[in-house]
């Protein structure tokens, strides 16, 4: 419904807002249309908007089941550009990626690194 939504906004020439944008990140994510969930994301960017940490990590979670390692790294990086501070849902997210993408020792590496560098502890999310 929210995709349908959009879609038509955009046909319409109306331009969608931040808040809008962010729950189509959500939808598409949900469906697993991974692409469709970065074209919104990058459109976003685009247009000036400042996606919030919780569609940023949204998009990270299902890159990484999508098996698209880079592409999740790649909005981890907009998320520290974007001034957001990463949390445990970010960095459970990115340690599913490497799982996913078969990368254990990567993920081991860097889970370390962000215990280190971040404080992060594991938590059961």
């Amino acid at each position: 419904m929210a995709i349908d939504a959009y879609c038509e906004m955009l046909q319409s020439g109306v331009k969608p807002g931040c808040d809008a944008m962010q729950a189509i990140i959500g939808a598409y994510a949900k469906e697993e249309q991974w692409d469709s969930a970065l074209s919104v994301f990058h459109h976003m960017l685009k247009c000036g908007l400042k996606p919030n940490l919780i569609a940023c990590n949204a998009l990270i979670n299902s890159l990484g089941k999508a098996g698209k390692l880079r592409e999740a790294f790649k909005v981890y990086k907009c998320i520290r550009s974007l001034g957001h501070e990463a949390d445990s849902y970010t960095w459970n997210a990115l340690l599913g990626a490497f799982y996913r993408a078969n990368q254990y020792a990567n993920a081991l590496q860097f889970f370390d690194s962000i215990r280190k560098d971040f404080s992060f502890e594991p938590n059961i999310h």
